[in-house]
């Protein structure tokens, strides 16, 4: 809302506020349950057509996207972007349609020569390879990328050198472990070999998997763009799920802008995806932006009103991110792969934030990594009317902003609750309580100055508000401010 008190970033700048009302010239439906439906149809609501994908590849500036309710199992890539506010490019769903990364499986069979308890029964998946075009989530680990941050001796490597795919019986996923043997000691998990074409798993009470839906995540993303840089594209209204992502670095998560800008991504539902649900930035470090034009720099997008839920590593990432509104979202349940190091685990990450408003979310039962995380080289934001509450991590701290140097940023009107560390020390253990109390914060300020904190109730949590001068992470914000445009 324009002159609404809580857009107005520190130093009396207010949020600029890009959207206007839309002008649709073309429209397309897409209906997988009408029998007629075919990607040859003309895509009018009386020949509709099958997938969104077809939908995608055609629609230009000033088309609406209209999909009726279904299961689409299909990875969205739009091939053009909008033309500008009032000509995006509208991919919107009636209720009940589900975009899934999924394939059902196909090919599944009693183990043999696997359990040393002959009382428990498991069973051996072999994949299709045709249902893996180009990309195999069970030949892939979640980390390949990065790999420089990772701390061997602090930290289990088990989640970070696991599989991507992810294997789900009636919706609800098993866990993954590291040896075949392990099968035998807890039901619900599953085991993938070396060649990553065959599965082995143990359901919970050891039930028939075969009179069961079982579910195997095939496809990276649920909704990205091929080619980079596409602008002025709206999605709203979707069941996104099944994602096979993986550790960012790189940031590519379940839906992406894929380094776009002027992105509307509201009233979605994001969940299950294996590590990020969604990222909206410039998705790794290693690609530059110096020299690129204006209209292609990414940022300005709107994130308003998602349920992101469930994710193994974060919720919402971005890499640059300039200008971004993220508004009355709720992101629970996320950092479920327990992987703190390379330090990408969380509700809300951002890197390199510049005038951006994060404002009325609720993070809500995070498993690991902070909530709210600005990291490094953050100019003029503002963080407010945010509800932290419930969370679960080894290092507590619910907003984060660090390595930022001389200049603003507002952490104002939160309520932080019950934000906890896993596993306390005992408490005649004063170095390691001491170490916990240095490291973590309800509000956390590590290598930044000028961080403003007014008006937050903080309780049931171990630190909070803590300052802490850490001179090697003292970055500088306005340093990146020259390659940003501004509004």
């Amino acid at each position: 809302m324009r002159n609404d008190v809580t857009s107005f970033l520190p130093k009396e700048h207010e949020f600029h506020f890009w959207e206007e009302e839309q002008i649709f010239e073309h429209e397309y439906h897409v209906d997988c349950m009408d029998e007629s439906a075919s990607d040859k149809n003309d895509g009018s609501a009386e020949h509709p057509f099958k997938t969104i994908n077809r939908a995608a590849q055609i629609a230009g500036p000033g088309t609406r996207i209209i999909v009726h309710p279904g299961l689409y199992r299909e990875c969205v890539t739009p091939k053009k972007g909008g033309a500008g506010p009032k000509k995006m490019i509208s991919y919107e769903a009636m209720p009940g349609v589900t975009v899934s990364g999924s394939v059902v499986a196909k090919n599944i069979i009693p183990a043999e020569n696997c359990a040393h308890d002959p009382g428990i029964r498991l069973w051996t998946i072999r994949l299709d390879p045709a249902d893996f075009p180009g990309y195999n989530p069970f030949c892939a680990n979640n980390l390949i990328h990065m790999r420089e941050f990772l701390e061997l001796t602090r930290e289990n490597q088990k989640n970070h050198l696991a599989r991507r795919g992810v294997v789900f019986i009636d919706g609800k996923p098993l866990e993954q472990v590291e040896r075949m043997e392990d099968l035998d000691k807890a039901a619900g998990t599953y085991f993938v070999e070396s060649n990553g074409m065959i599965v082995h798993c143990r359901p919970l009470d050891d039930v028939d998997i075969r009179e069961h839906l079982v579910e195997l995540t095939a496809k990276e993303q649920n909704f990205a763009p091929d080619e980079p840089y596409l602008g002025y594209i709206r999605v709203k209204g979707f069941h996104f799920t099944h994602a096979a992502t993986g550790h960012p670095f790189p940031q590519r998560g379940a839906v992406s802008t894929y380094r776009g800008n002027h992105w509307i991504i509201e009233d979605n539902v994001i969940e299950w995806s294996n590590c990020l649900g969604m990222d909206i930035g410039n998705e790794d470090p290693s690609f530059s932006m110096e020299g690129l034009p204006a209209e292609k720099m990414p940022g300005w997008t709107v994130v308003r009103r998602n349920e992101i839920r469930n994710c193994g590593v974060c919720g919402l990432a971005g890499y640059i991110a300039n200008e971004i509104l993220v508004e009355d979202n709720l992101v629970s349940g996320c950092g479920w792969l327990m992987t703190w190091h390379p330090s990408e685990s969380g509700g809300i990450k951002f890197h390199c934030a510049v005038r951006c408003l994060i404002r009325r979310n609720i993070v809500e039962k995070l498993h690991c990594g902070n909530a709210i995380w600005l990291d490094c080289n953050n100019d003029c934001n503002r963080i407010t009317q945010n509800l932290v509450i419930n969370n679960e991590d080894q290092d507590p701290r619910a907003i984060h902003i660090e390595c930022t140097r001389d200049c603003p940023n507002l952490i104002d009107n939160n309520i932080i609750w019950d934000y906890r560390r896993l596993n306390p020390p005992p408490a005649d253990n004063w170095l390691q309580e001491a170490d916990i109390k240095c490291w973590t914060g309800a509000v956390m300020c590590m290598g930044a100055d000028d961080v403003w904190s007014y008006n937050n109730l903080i309780g049931k949590c171990p630190v909070g508000i803590n300052l802490n001068a850490v001179f090697m992470r003292m970055g500088f914000g306005r340093g990146v401010r020259h390659a940003l445009p501004v509004s």
